[in-house]
């Protein structure tokens, strides 16, 4: 379920270091690194982690202020299939697309730290 093959290629068999501490940081596209820590795979981009996928393998998107081209490829580019970023108007945008080309198309508002859900619909975090 996680992100395009290779992440969940490259980390599988990589757990955490003693106390928490990150055991391996791996270089995935230009600026952009993986890493686990606790269990959790982090996406990180610069200084943000625009993805975090939990243990269930739900992720949380992150763009921290940097709504551009490269963020929105970076998350296209690892998030789960069926799952993509978009912009319209200057407003960022998450869709879904079913399984089916019949299946209905799903888009949401992109919010800071929403979780994508198994079944193709998002929680927002509180005070959203």
């Amino acid at each position: 379920m996680l992100g395009r093959k290779g992440i969940l290629a490259f980390l599988s068999g990589t757990l955490p270091g003693r106390r928490g501490t990150c055991k391996s940081e791996k270089s995935i596209a230009r600026n952009t690194v993986a890493f686990t820590f606790a269990g959790v795979l982090y996406i990180k981009l610069h200084r943000t982690n625009i993805i975090t996928f939990d243990k269930q393998g739900r992720p949380t998107l992150r763009m921290g202020g940097w709504n551009t081209v490269t963020t929105r490829e970076r998350m296209d580019r690892f998030l789960p299939k069926r799952w993509y970023v978009f912009n319209r108007k200057g407003e960022a945008y998450v869709g879904y697309r079913g399984k089916e080309w019949t299946d209905p198309h799903k888009t949401y508002p992109f919010v800071e730290g929403m979780r994508l859900n198994l079944n193709g619909t998002v929680t927002y975090p509180k005070g959203a």
